[in-house]
């Protein structure tokens, strides 16, 4: 299945399209500053991103906040959120984010991995889902 048109602004000002990314593997990441599982959940996000950056992965984080008063920035700072695809999008229910929504996220948090052609490879995945499948792909070049 192809991953959904993913635009947005990132946190910097700058336009996203997910198509930009296409020839890297992305982990989108929806999350938010008042969900208890994605902060416990953070740092595993982290040490992805550290483990397999330098093989092609990049991550789009989505912040579904109920209001975008740099909260989201704060704490994605604290948690050690150092890549550079983040957005803040304003919600008052998960479900009602059109982003949220082309990908069929109800509930956070939701990761799912997309590979270099724009395909969606995992959906809703656990960390270890998303851990084996870019081991079994590192092993495949």
């Amino acid at each position: 299945m192809q991953a959904p048109e993913t635009l947005g602004t990132l946190n910097s000002g700058a336009p996203f399209d997910l198509q930009d990314l296409r020839g890297k593997k992305v982990l989108i990441d929806f999350w938010a500053t008042w969900c208890g599982p994605c902060l416990r959940e953070a740092p595993y996000v982290k040490k992805l991103y550290e483990d397999y950056h330098d093989q092609g992965l990049e991550i789009l984080s989505i912040a579904l906040e109920k209001k975008t008063d740099g909260r989201s920035e704060k704490m994605a700072a604290q948690l050690g959120y150092t890549w550079p695809y983040q957005i803040t999008e304003e919600i008052s229910f998960v479900r009602f984010n059109a982003l949220a929504h082309a990908y069929g996220v109800t509930n956070i948090p939701a990761l799912f991995l997309i590979d270099e052609e724009g395909n969606v490879l995992l959906e809703k995945a656990s960390i270890d889902e998303i851990e084996s499948t870019l081991n079994s792909l590192r092993k495949n070049y």
